[in-house]
């Protein structure tokens, strides 16, 4: 096997509590998409449209016009983002203008590398091209099993299978200097002889392989049926609980009616505005996203009912980003002068 096997993102991370605060987002999180050709078992698209909608989830594509205003308005930040990820709820191959998005980006600089996330079914010859093209740094492809049948079970959809290799195939034969990350997810290899296979098919025709652990992420889902004691973190080390969310700190999300997030959670805790009417710096810098953290800081989960119920934190993060230790000496660099008279 020629692919290197990572954790998680698979890129080196720096103490998160040494760097706060920061002036510019390391990631920024584009959702192109909230829309998927795959109903898989541990996501949300695998809800009834009736309770989606019931819970504010609306199918719904990114409009390139707020796309583009996004972009310039990055431009104001300081530096530039580790990363921009376009993935989301969704696929980000149904948008029509995926590789336009991910040219405009480039082309803007706003990013040190930009990544999409798919799970490889549209991923067809004119779209890798495409993509390629436009200047794409890394895909990450999600595998839902080892053929057709348990994709049918995990994806909740029929797919041909050798389809879905001769794109990933395809992709890695013409990626030029592009990166390739295959993934799955072990609910969908039981079995030892699985993992085996996974790997040795995919090994060869990818840049980066992992095999993550199904985390918990909806609470509308009944996740018992993995047969998993959710010890593990989805990119590894054990689920130890923390109580100071890492994610408002160092990350933005936008979803595809522009309303702007502090995770990568479906629902949003409190309203922190829409990158449509407001630029996105100065929503990283405002008063609404500050008290956020600094509620955060001092363990009180964000003060949100949302942020209470969340098990993102526990299983999500990554290793350097737990911001525990750090809390007492971060609290005052997130405080105003009026906040420190309150407090007096």
């Amino acid at each position: 096997m020629n692919a290197k096997q990572i954790p998680g993102a698979g890129y080196h991370r720096r103490e998160l509590g040494t760097c706060l605060p920061l002036k510019t987002p390391l990631s920024l999180h584009i959702f192109p998409a909230h829309v998927c050709n795959f109903k898989c078992s541990y996501c949300l698209h695998s809800l009834p449209p009736g309770k989606l909608l019931k819970k504010g989830f609306k199918k719904s594509l990114l409009d390139f016009s707020l796309f583009s205003k996004l972009v310039n308005d990055a431009t104001a930040f300081s530096e530039r983002f580790k990363v921009l990820i376009l993935a989301g709820w969704g696929e980000p191959l149904i948008h029509p203008q995926i590789a336009e998005m991910v040219e405009y980006a480039k082309r803007k600089k706003i990013a040190e590398r930009i990544e999409v996330v798919s799970n490889g079914l549209l991923l067809n010859r004119e779209m890798s091209r495409a993509l390629v093209k436009a200047g794409i740094d890394r895909i990450r492809i999600s595998i839902q099993g080892l053929d057709s049948k348990k994709c049918l079970e995990m994806a909740g959809v029929e797919i041909d299978y050798d389809v879905l290799m001769r794109n990933i195939e395809y992709f890695f034969a013409h990626r030029e200097k592009a990166k390739l990350f295959v993934k799955t997810v072990d609910a969908a290899l039981p079995a030892k002889a699985d993992r085996e296979m996974f790997c040795a098919r995919f090994g060869n025709i990818s840049d980066e392989i992992a095999i993550e652990q199904v985390i918990p992420a909806i609470r509308d889902i009944d996740y018992s049926k993995f047969h998993s004691k959710f010890s593990k973190r989805h990119c590894g080390g054990n689920a130890d609980r923390v109580s100071v969310c890492p994610f408002p700190f160092y990350m933005s999300v936008v979803h595809p009616d522009g309303n702007y997030a502090p995770c990568c959670m479906p629902y949003l805790p409190v309203d922190f505005g829409n990158v449509g009417d407001t630029a996105i710096t100065a929503i990283w810098k405002g008063e609404v996203l500050r008290r956020f953290r600094i509620a955060h800081l001092k363990g009180e989960k964000g003060g949100t009912s949302v942020c209470r119920s969340c098990l993102s934190p526990q299983y999500d993060i990554q290793r350097g980003d737990n911001l525990d230790r750090h809390a007492e000496v971060l609290l005052p660099l997130y405080r105003t002068e009026n906040d420190k008279k309150e407090n007096t």
